[in-house]
């Protein structure tokens, strides 16, 4: 405790001299993120932020943008998403923001939202396995959120353009192919599906997709 109150001291003094001293500023960010005050640490990056983008220093003022954001996340979601917005736009830490943004959106249930952030971050997304993940779950927010068909099977057969036994595509672009009364071809997802639970010896699993199988059939 001493040593935090002396360093928050010397951090005070040094900005009553020099406002914009960038370690004072984090050191006085980081206490009050270490004593649970949130909105007292986005005021300091907030501070930084303006001061980097007054230089032109991009990079830092994002970077303090997305401290600020974070630090808010659980007290002021909507000032956390602003922030994670203008860091989204463009510039170092842009992917993050992006997938923060995604995620804000559908944490609140804000669907259509989480749409355009979703497709706006799979532009981005650079890994494979996250975008093939991003395709899978916004095909299931499409169809399941907001019963867009169209997106839904878009986003599915993606998915499967990348991993075409994924059992997660299959499942859903059989869903899909079921709403639109393409029996046929949601019989041949189980079909597969059925197939890769063979495969993996999981005979319960087997079962069950036979019967959806034949259910599909009758239809």
């Amino acid at each position: 405790a001493q040593l935090k109150n002396e360093t928050r001291a010397l951090a005070q003094d040094v900005l009553s001299r020099e406002p914009n001293h960038v370690q004072a500023t984090l050191a006085l960010a980081a206490i009050a993120l270490r004593e649970h005050r949130s909105s007292d640490a986005a005021v300091f990056f907030d501070r930084m932020a303006e001061h980097a983008a007054s230089t032109k220093d991009s990079a830092t003022a994002n970077a303090a943008r997305f401290a600020a954001a974070a630090a808010l996340a659980e007290v002021d979601a909507e000032g956390s998403l602003d922030r994670f917005i203008r860091v989204a736009t463009g510039g170092p830490g842009s992917l993050a923001a992006r997938r923060a943004v995604f995620s804000t959106y559908v944490e609140q249930g804000n669907w259509a939202h989480a749409l355009d952030a979703g497709e706006s971050l799979l532009k981005a997304e650079e890994s494979a396995e996250r975008r093939l993940d991003l395709q899978l779950g916004l095909g299931e927010l499409c169809f399941r959120h907001l019963w867009d068909i169209e997106n839904a099977q878009k986003f599915f057969e993606a998915a499967l353009g990348q991993d075409q036994s994924n059992e997660r595509g299959l499942k859903g672009l059989s869903e899909v192919y079921s709403a639109l009364g393409d029996f046929g071809r949601a019989a041949g997802c189980l079909i597969q599906l059925a197939a890769n639970a063979t495969q993996s010896g999981d005979q319960a699993a087997t079962s069950l997709l036979n019967i959806q199988m034949a259910e599909a059939w009758e239809r």
